[in-house]
């Protein structure tokens, strides 16, 4: 029985995220400014970059087939000079849960506040769609 909850917790693991490979640098809430829409946010060092998990049970799909993009924003940050570093794009599925595992090459002290914008899925790599979610470092 305790070798079937390892393994278990093993695959769980492996497929829900980093886990605890990694040395931990961010754990972080992000909030929505006028309801109870939350995501949390957990950054691990791995020797390439860094490791984000993202887990929600309350962002709704978006209309249009737009995407919820991850960013980490840094200090002097603006529509005219922009300062932040995309770590990906995801879709919650059906019932609003979200849990991927996003990589980026970002130093979180460097970029302290992570955000998540709702984008239009147009390819087009800026800044484009409203901030829904904001954790400040």
């Amino acid at each position: 029985a305790v070798a079937a909850v390892a393994l278990v917790a093993f695959v769980l693991g492996t497929n829900l995220g980093a886990g605890d490979a990694g040395e931990l640098e961010l754990q972080a809430r992000l909030v929505a400014p006028a309801d109870d829409t939350s995501a949390a946010v957990t950054v691990r060092r791995l020797g390439s970059g860094r490791a984000v998990d993202l887990t929600s049970d309350t962002l709704p799909i978006l209309p249009d087939g737009g995407i919820y993009e991850l960013w980490f924003v840094g200090p002097g940050d603006s529509p005219d000079s922009p300062n932040r570093i995309s770590a990906g794009t995801f879709h919650p599925d059906a019932d609003g849960t979200t849990a991927v595992v996003l990589h980026a090459a970002v130093v979180p002290t460097d970029f302290p506040t992570v955000v998540i914008t709702a984008e239009p899925n147009n390819g087009d790599p800026a800044v484009n769609g409203p901030e829904v979610l904001r954790a400040n470092g």
